[in-house]
């Protein structure tokens, strides 16, 4: 999951949600680490018995706080990845005339499948979860994507479902551009 899923108040029914339809597969959950500590016991006994894997996006201003963070999942046994991160990437193409098959082949072989969870839903990629926020904010015509309901789908239509290209990949390019991490003020 990403998106900072920690964000959302039932991330460990998320997490057991997912548990339950892929029982055998890797469950990892991405987040940025600021808001680890102050997980209750249900959603660290959560990630014990789901066997999920932790991984920190090491942006600059969790680098402080990451011995900590190491200690605390120690404490509660659950598995912890650090991935050090100090540049973002863009990849969008406001004209839309990207091939989607390319574009999903690219992003899926570089390793980019990170999946969106959102109000019981899951989304391919972020581009068409929150293609809503995108128009509104900046640049209207993104396609938005309906996701799928995890508590009606199977396990094999999730999977089918997460690994067909969909509209918005004609908005991505395969070339990016990478930008080092900085702080600055939001625009959206």
């Amino acid at each position: 999951m990403g998106g900072e899923p920690l964000l959302h108040l039932r991330c460990a029914d998320f997490l057991r949600i997912v548990r339950d339809a892929f029982p055998s597969s890797r469950l990892s959950l991405v987040t940025n680490g600021l808001l680890l500590a102050r997980q209750q016991t249900e959603f660290w006994e959560t990630c014990r018995v789901t066997r999920t894997l932790i991984s920190v996006s090491v942006y600059p201003p969790v680098r402080p706080q990451l011995e900590a963070l190491a200690a605390h999942c120690r404490e509660e046994d659950v598995s912890l990845e650090c991935v050090p991160s100090d540049m973002f990437f863009a990849r969008y193409v406001p004209t839309g005339n990207v091939d989607v098959r390319k574009a999903f082949r690219f992003c899926r072989g570089r390793g980019f499948f990170c999946p969106i969870l959102r109000e019981g839903r899951i989304y391919r990629c972020s581009m068409g979860c929150y293609a809503a926020y995108w128009n509104r904010a900046a640049r209207p015509g993104l396609p938005a994507e309906d996701g799928i309901a995890l508590d009606s789908a199977t396990g094999p239509e999730i999977l089918d479902y997460l690994m067909r290209p969909m509209p918005t990949c004609a908005y991505c390019s395969p070339a990016m551009r990478m930008f080092a991490w900085r702080n600055g003020a939001p625009k959206i």
